[in-house]
């Protein structure tokens, strides 16, 4: 596993926290830091934290990225074996879960996974960092898929909630008495 530099992951977090606040859906987005949650959080310590925060929801985030790593099966030529060229590829996934304060229930999960495979020489030094370069691609391809996704589902779940809304009934004493 890899992690991108803190600045990236910023740039695609905010993006994605821009998303969310766009949804008409969503009525205001807390950040809250991944340092108030112990390292093997279970759901009730998350719903507390949330609590803490007064918030009805709360989507918790997993990130894994891949280290580039030397695609074997990639088609090397005879310019790729003079000038150290190879076939790169890396992976990013991130995790989405939505998370009912109140009821304690997931209200959704959602993935998105990236792959992406790039041809270059890891030593040439007119090239800084190719391994990173790739990193990036892969991690803002992946943020952007996870944007879309738990919007959807954020529309999703609120139409659900919209169309299993209980409407009281008045029920009137049909019984009438007689002396």
């Amino acid at each position: 596993a890899y992690n991108i530099p803190e600045n990236d992951r910023r740039v695609n977090f905010d993006n994605f926290i821009k998303k969310l606040k766009s949804n008409p859906n969503v009525g205001q987005v807390i950040e809250i830091s991944s340092n108030l949650i112990s390292k093997n959080p279970d759901i009730e310590a998350i719903r507390q934290l949330a609590a803490r925060f007064q918030v009805s929801s709360i989507v918790v985030l997993s990130e894994t990225y891949q280290t580039p790593s030397e695609n074997k099966e990639g088609l090397i030529t005879p310019i790729d074996m003079i000038t150290g060229t190879r076939t790169w590829e890396s992976f990013a996934k991130i995790e989405a879960y939505g998370l009912d304060i109140l009821n304690g229930v997931f209200i959704f999960s959602t993935a998105s996974g990236v792959k992406e495979i790039d041809k270059y020489n890891k030593t040439n030094p007119n090239v800084k960092n190719p391994d990173l370069a790739l990193m990036r691609t892969v991690a803002g391809k992946a943020w952007k898929e996870l944007e879309d996704k738990v919007s959807s589902e954020i529309t999703v779940y609120k139409s659900r909630l919209d169309s299993n809304k209980v409407v009281p009934i008045i029920v009137e004493d049909s019984v009438s008495s007689s002396k």
